[in-house]
């Protein structure tokens, strides 16, 4: 195994431009602004579950850029990153862990891949999230996200919370595989707090941090194995148990997950901008899982995957996201009023 370089040392090489810094700055101000509800507009975090071919990933931003700038007057899209994939049992861990698909595990190419591919779409103009999963990782691109989540696995770690708590990058927490919503807003009013704890810096050096606290975090419900968690009743519950730990009633839904319904994504999509129509809805986002294809591969041999479908969970395809989110920019301007730009929100 050969030494990686640095994080620092990895933006030298593949460095930020100027129009990308500016264009990022801009993205994650108008994300924070959306979650305090200084902004009447809606986050959608669209994209794959997971980059596992950077040219065909890169034909999926060109598209989802269009369709962004035909609804950016009531949606502010995020395309999804991600290039780590947490692993219950089993599975592929994603493309900076495995970039050939082989097990060759070239962990440098895949750092490299990832970085330039954000770079990319800086420079057409697209915000990006991804995970973070990897302590040591997340750093070789923080700098090229607009917005960044925590996921099942990971929510009740208390690295994971330092770390949202050291980003300024807003952060979306999901609750537990189990459905325990409770430790997602434990974690959110975690990070909302000063700590101090040790961290590499660009240089790979541990060094000691203190954090400020992100006051842009918040809870993400994606369902559990046995439930869906995003009815108005579940999103009730979660607005009080928000309330009850002092933590700012902002939710966002996965409408994958836990909480695909019959008929997939789309019907647990259609049913949260219904919710969304509410001027008093704290859901202020969504998450879907969309690639250029329907559907996901189910073969053994990952070489020979389409580049063009995913390899991981089933996503719906580019069509059918212009398709829906086309449909929702409709509905959502005709339910804008005044009273969304209040920053007083109850339940649905």
């Amino acid at each position: 195994m050969h030494q990686l370089l640095t994080p620092n040392e990895t933006c030298d090489i593949l460095p930020l431009s100027p129009y990308g810094k500016s264009f990022i700055a801009s993205t994650r101000h108008q994300l924070k602004k959306i979650i305090t509800g200084k902004d009447h507009r809606k986050v959608f975090v669209v994209g794959p579950c997971s980059i596992h071919d950077i040219e065909k990933a890169y034909e999926y931003a060109k598209e989802l850029k269009k369709l962004a700038e035909e609804v950016k007057g009531n949606i502010l899209i995020v395309m999804r990153t991600h290039f780590e994939k947490p692993r219950t049992k089993f599975g592929w861990k994603g493309l900076i862990y495995d970039p050939k698909l082989d097990g060759s595990n070239d962990i440098q190419l895949g750092i490299l891949k990832a970085r330039r591919l954000l770079l990319e779409l800086a420079d057409i103009g697209l915000p990006v999230s991804s995970e973070i999963l990897d302590p040591y990782i997340y750093s070789y691109y923080e700098d090229l996200l607009s917005y960044a989540m925590i996921g099942a696995r990971t929510c009740t770690s208390q690295t994971h919370r330092q770390i949202a708590s050291l980003t300024q990058l807003p952060v979306g927490i999901k609750n537990t595989i189990d459905g325990n919503i409770e430790a997602a807003i434990h974690a959110v009013a975690f990070a909302r707090t000063s700590h101090t704890f040790i961290s590499p810096n660009g240089d790979g050096k541990l060094m000691p941090v203190e954090t400020k606290g992100n006051q842009n975090t918040h809870i993400i419900l994606r369902g559990a194995c046995t439930h869906h968690n995003f009815d108005s009743q579940s999103i009730q519950f979660a607005s009080a148990k928000l309330n009850e730990n002092e933590v700012p009633n902002r939710i966002m839904i996965d409408c994958s997950h836990g909480n695909k319904k019959e008929g997939g994504q789309s019907a647990s999509f259609l049913e949260t901008i219904s919710m969304m129509q509410n001027p008093k809805s704290p859901i202020f986002g969504l998450m879907l899982e969309s690639y250029l294809k329907s559907g996901k591969y189910r073969g053994g041999d990952l070489k020979e995957a389409p580049k063009d479908l995913s390899i991981t969970d089933h996503c719906i395809s580019l069509e059918e996201t212009k398709e829906l989110i086309l449909a929702a920019n409709q509905s959502l301007s005709q339910s804008f009023t005044i009273g969304l730009n209040s920053n007083s929100y109850s339940s649905t």
